[in-house]
């Protein structure tokens, strides 16, 4: 299943969730001290397809971001953090609920470092890196709901640490491109079952 990670709060859950889409420009490459990338945002009926085409998935979302500039970066990098609330529903093809998701979070990024030597190569979406290139660190704390059509509810509460590898294309402006993404999730408490969401959902099929 194929994710763009955006350096912004991601509806993790157990890595197959969606994550929030165009919620905030990434933090990087803008001059300046404290500033808001947006700020107060919301989003509706952002929607795609999702197992074989067999379910429909829509999300929506609202939240309040925010950035810092990395000291030493000239403008070019930047922590953010993110309040968020998200949902995702998921319906078959003729429109019958089979499970949502609900989570709220708190994602903060915790250190820029500017990588060097700057790596060769692509950036996630195949173009040159450009750079000047960083990797940054970040916890983002979780709270998910998921709620099943038979009326089943699951709960996860825990932690995402992740470390991205991003390049601000030096360019002064909000936005750039992942090179590369690893994360960890640590549940604090998990009644979520380890199992395929795609069969959980077609097994509430009517």
């Amino acid at each position: 299943m194929d994710r763009n990670h955006g350096r912004s709060a991601v509806i993790t859950g157990l890595c197959l969730i969606a994550f929030i889409a165009t919620t905030a420009t990434p933090a990087s490459a803008r001059g300046g001290g404290f500033y808001e990338v947006p700020g107060a945002y919301s989003f509706q009926d952002y929607s795609f397809s999702e197992c074989d085409d067999q379910v429909d998935v829509t999300v929506s979302g609202h939240g309040v971001a925010g950035a810092k500039n990395v000291p030493g970066s000239d403008g070019q990098a930047f922590l953010s953090t993110q309040t968020y609330h998200a949902a995702e529903t998921w319906k078959d093809t003729s429109g019958n609920f089979l499970m949502s998701f609900k989570q709220s979070g708190n994602f903060r990024e915790t250190s820029g470092t500017l990588v060097d030597p700057q790596p060769s190569g692509t950036d996630e979406n195949g173009d040159p890196i450009v750079g000047p290139v960083y990797e940054f660190t970040a916890r983002d704390q979780i709270n998910l709901v998921v709620t099943l059509a038979d009326g089943t509810v699951y709960r996860g509460v825990g932690r995402v640490d992740s470390t991205m590898v991003f390049d601000t294309k030096g360019d002064y402006q909000p936005g750039g491109v992942p090179i590369s993404y690893e994360e960890e999730v640590t549940w604090g408490l998990i009644t979520i079952p380890d199992v395929d969401f795609c069969d959980l959902a077609l097994s509430q099929a009517p």
